[in-house]
């Protein structure tokens, strides 16, 4: 394995997050009808099979609940107090948890429930992402890391690949404000709104395209490749409610995703996470623990090894924003 590709692979683990645009309390109301819905089965073990899981038709735009159900929801809500919904008692809260694949299980369910965020093939896709990342030197075989401060990152790619984009980073001295290509091959490394709509939303047959996309790829092994994949997917791009859902059930087929403890997002957010280890290093996605919102990622040393002592950081991220806007640099309103 070449050692210099091995570090530019883990460099490019950290690129933008993002963030739906809908308003806190709208998100809140939609996901606490949802999660109503939600009843754990105690013996989900492992990834759902096709047949039992419901695949939306989208998703990491946001689908969902309909304006209508939303309404239903708080108009229940306010009926009965919180005591009583539908007719009948409440329904608890679901348990904790108990694997990795219940969590990625819930969390493409409320994916797949999310409203749609639509981007024009005129418009681009904006990402606004607090991270936190390592600048990375070689001498022989021995790796330094360094951790650079947090900083706001801002990027904007063309729908269809057809327009050159912006990249905002304030760490880039040399160009925090540089104009990207326009994308006239989108891929799974280089994808656009156009191209991620084209993707099947089927788990089983999107992992064996990502596995074999990423056959030729020997910096990782081939499942820590595929969980980076998923994950460059899931932070910086704006895509159907039904491709963000089935990427969470692709992930809890990979062999060795694990469901972790406590963690925190680059904005000290608290969540539950699952990860991925490669060579003493950890990949995690985290989840708000009640929402299963995905808010960011923590890249941890778990092993002494080149890239540190265990318990070192080497970088971070959390979702802040996603929109379709008119223009590269344009914000949101």
């Amino acid at each position: 394995m070449n050692e210099n590709d091995d570090l530019e692979r883990l460099r490019r683990m950290l690129p933008p997050a993002a963030e739906p645009v809908l308003s806190a309390d709208r998100r809140r109301l939609l996901r606490e009808h949802l999660m109503n819905e939600i009843t754990p089965d105690p013996s989900v073990t492992a990834a759902p099979s096709p047949a039992a899981a419901p695949r939306p038709r989208r998703r990491l735009g946001w689908m969902a609940l309909p304006v209508v159900a939303g309404g239903l929801a708080l108009a229940l809500v306010l009926a009965n107090n919180g005591g009583v919904t539908n007719g009948g008692p409440a329904k608890a809260a679901p348990a904790a948890p108990a694997t990795a694949a219940e969590l990625l299980d819930r969390v493409a369910q409320v994916a797949a429930a999310e409203p749609a965020l639509t981007v024009r093939n005129d418009q681009f896709a904006y990402v606004k992402t607090l991270l936190q990342d390592s600048t990375m030197t070689m001498n022989g075989k021995q790796i330094t890391v360094q951790l650079n401060p947090m900083r706001q990152t801002e990027s904007w790619t063309s729908a269809d690949g057809s327009k050159p984009g912006l990249v905002i980073d304030p760490n880039d001295r040399l160009s925090p404000r540089s104009t990207t290509e326009p994308i006239k091959d989108p891929s799974l490394d280089a994808p656009t709104y156009s191209y991620l709509v084209t993707l099947p939303t089927d788990p089983d047959v999107l992992l064996k395209q990502i596995y074999q996309h990423e056959a030729n790829d020997h910096a990782y092994g081939p499942d820590m490749n595929v969980f980076s994949e998923i994950g460059h997917l899931l932070r910086g791009q704006i895509a159907p409610p039904a491709l963000y859902s089935a990427l969470y059930r692709a992930a809890a087929q990979i062999p060795g995703v694990t469901l972790l403890g406590d963690s925190t997002d680059a904005e000290g957010r608290h969540g539950v996470a699952v990860a991925e280890e490669y060579q003493g290093v950890q990949w995690q996605w985290i989840f708000d623990p009640n929402s299963y919102e995905f808010l960011g990622e923590r890249y941890v040393v778990v092993k002494d090894g080149s890239y540190g002592k265990a318990g070192d950081l080497l970088g971070q991220s959390a979702v802040l924003q996603r929109a379709a806007v008119d223009r590269a640099g344009d914000r949101p309103q």
